[in-house]
C-alpha cells in the first residue's frame, strides 16, 4: 500500500473515531484511532500521530483508565512540543488533559503542565485564561498540600531524630507524653520477674523490671518505668531542670514500695528521693520510637584519703562542741538529702548570718565594732552592710592586694566567687515572707552549695 493510500484510509479512520468520541462510545473510537495511528506511524505524520495519541488519551480518560491515559497524553504532548507540529490550541487542549488527572501526577508534573498552559493561555487569551483561572484553583490547592506535606516530613524526621522534634510533634498531635525511665534505688534490694501495670493518679504506670543492681555489694536495685508526663516536665528535662521529672519517678515509685510494705509483713521501707538516682529518660515519639532525652554521666566513688593532721583535727572536733554555723549547715544538708528543701534553706542561710555574726564581733574595730555590738539588727542585710565596710577598710589598708575586696557596691553580690548568692538571698527571703514560692531540689542545692562556698572563702581572708 502506497503512502497517499495509507494517510488517506488512516484520516478516514481519524475521522470515524472522533465521530465515536462525540457518541461517547470510547471503546469503539478507541479501535478506530489505534488503525489510524499505525497507519499514521508508517508514514512518519507526526502532526497525525500526535493528534491521535491525545485522543486515545481522552478515550481512556472517559473509560476510567487513568494511568494508560496519561501514558498517551504525555506521548502526546512531548511530540507537540519537541517536534514543532502542534498550533498553541492544540498543545493547550493536550496539557488541559492531563492536568484532569491530578491524581495520577506527580506535583512537579502538575507544577510543570500548569506552567506551560498558563504561559500559552495567557498568549491565546479570551476562553483560555478562563480555564487558566479553572486549573488555578487546584494548583494552589497542591502546592499548599505540597508544603504542608514538605513540613509533615520535616516534623516527622525531627521526632524520630531528637528529643525536642518528638515532643513538638506530640504536642501538635494531641497525643500523650510516654517516657521510659531507667533509675537506681538505694537501701532496698528486690527483685521483680515480670512487668508490672498500675494506675496511678489516673495515669497508667508500668514497671518494666526491678533486679538487684549488678556489681553492688550493697542493698541497691535497679529499674526501668514507663508512665505518662506533662509536655512541660519533659521541656524542663531537655533544658537540664531534672525536679518535675523526678518528682513524677518518686512519686510512681513510691506507690508502689507502700503497696509492697502493705502487702508484705517482713518488709519496713520508706523510699526517700536521696534514695534515687535517675539513671536515663528516653520519650516515646509519635512513631512508638523511644528518643533519647537524658543520660547520667558515670560517677566513680573515689577513696577519701586522711592524713594524720586530719585525724588529729577529728579527734578535736569530737572532743569540743562545734560552731553552730555547722551544725546547721550539717542540719541543712540533711533536710535536702529528706526533700525538705524550704526548711533545708532556711537553715543554710541561718548558718550564713551566725557566721557572719562571728566574724564581724572578731574582725571589726573602733566605731564600727561599738556601732554593731549596739545594733539589735542582726538580719542578713544588716550583716553584710558592715561586712562591707569592714572589707572597706581592708582595701584602704592593703591597697596593693586588690584582690581583698570581696563585696562589690550592689547588697547581694559578695564576690566574683559567689555570684549565685543573689538567687540564694532571694530564695531565702520568698521563703521567710510567706511568698507562694515551693523551692525546687536545684534550688536548695544551689543554696547550700552557695553558703559553703562563701564560708570557705571569708574564713580563708580572715584566717579564721
Amino acid at each position: 500500500m502506497d503512502a497517499n493510500k495509507s494517510l488517506k484510509i488512516a484520516t478516514r479512520r481519524f475521522q470515524n473515531g472522533n465521530y465515536l468520541l462525540s457518541r461517547d462510545k470510547f471503546g469503539q473510537a478507541r479501535k478506530e484511532f489505534e488503525v489510524s495511528l499505525t497507519l499514521f506511524e508508517r508514514t512518519d505524520s507526526y502532526k497525525e500521530i500526535a493528534e491521535t495519541l491525545n485522543n486515545i488519551g481522552i478515550t481512556l480518560l472517559r473509560d476510567g483508565v487513568d494511568r494508560q491515559a496519561h501514558d498517551f497524553l504525555e506521548r502526546s504532548y512531548t511530540m507537540k512540543k519537541n517536534n514543532a507540529v502542534a498550533t498553541k490550541e492544540s498543545i493547550f487542549n493536550t496539557l488541559y488533559n492531563l492536568l484532569s488527572i491530578p491524581d495520577i501526577l506527580t506535583p512537579d508534573e502538575f507544577e510543570e503542565y500548569f506552567i506551560e498552559l498558563k504561559l500559552i493561555g495567557e498568549s491565546l487569551g479570551g476562553e483560555y485564561m478562563d480555564v487558566v483561572e479553572k486549573e488555578k484553583v487546584i494548583y494552589d490547592s497542591m502546592v499548599q498540600s505540597r508544603a504542608l506535606e514538605i513540613e509533615r516530613k520535616k516534623e516527622e524526621e525531627l521526632a524520630r531524630s531528637s528529643p525536642e522534634g518528638a515532643l513538638k510533634h506530640l504536642q501538635a498531635s494531641g497525643l500523650p507524653c510516654v517516657v521510659r525511665v531507667s533509675f537506681d534505688l538505694d537501701g532496698f534490694s528486690l527483685d521483680i520477674p515480670i512487668p508490672l501495670t498500675y494506675l496511678n493518679k489516673g495515669k497508667t504506670v508500668r514497671i518494666e523490671s526491678m533486679s538487684p543492681t549488678k556489681d553492688s555489694n550493697l542493698k541497691s536495685t535497679s529499674g526501668t518505668i514507663e508512665f505518662e508526663t506533662l509536655y512541660t516536665n519533659v521541656d524542663n528535662l531537655i533544658n537540664d531542670i531534672h525536679d518535675p521529672m523526678d518528682n513524677d519517678l518518686f512519686d510512681h515509685i513510691k506507690k508502689f514500695t507502700n503497696a509492697l510494705v502493705l502487702t508484705r509483713d517482713d518488709i519496713n521501707f520508706s523510699p526517700i528521693k536521696s534514695n534515687f538516682t535517675m539513671t536515663s529518660v528516653d520519650v516515646r515519639n509519635a512513631f512508638g520510637e523511644f528518643i533519647e532525652l537524658y543520660r547520667a554521666n558515670e560517677t566513680r566513688s573515689e577513696t577519701l584519703n586522711f592524713t594524720p593532721e586530719d585525724i588529729e583535727a577529728i579527734k578535736r572536733t569530737l572532743s569540743s562542741k562545734p560552731p553552730l554555723y555547722k551544725l546547721l549547715m550539717l542540719n541543712a544538708k540533711r533536710l535536702n538529702n529528706e526533700g525538705n528543701f524550704p526548711i533545708s534553706i532556711i537553715d543554710a542561710m541561718t548558718a550564713l548570718n551566725v557566721f557572719l555574726n562571728t566574724l564581724l564581733r572578731d574582725s571589726l574595730t573602733g566605731d564600727d565594732l561599738l556601732s554593731y555590738t549596739n545594733s539589735t539588727e542582726h538580719s542578713l542585710s544588716t550583716q553584710i552592710e558592715h561586712l562591707k565596710r569592714l572589707t572597706s577598710d581592708n582595701h584602704r589598708k592593703q591597697s596593693d592586694n586588690p584582690t581583698e575586696t570581696y563585696l562589690s557596691s550592689t547588697e547581694t553580690n559578695l564576690s566574683e566567687n559567689n555570684r549565685d548568692l543573689e538567687e540564694a538571698l532571694t530564695s531565702y527571703n520568698r521563703i521567710m515572707h510567706s511568698e507562694n514560692h515551693t523551692p525546687t531540689a536545684k534550688e536548695a542545692d544551689l543554696v547550700i552549695e552557695t553558703v559553703d562556698h562563701a564560708i570557705h572563702d571569708l574564713k580563708h581572708r580572715y584566717n579564721m
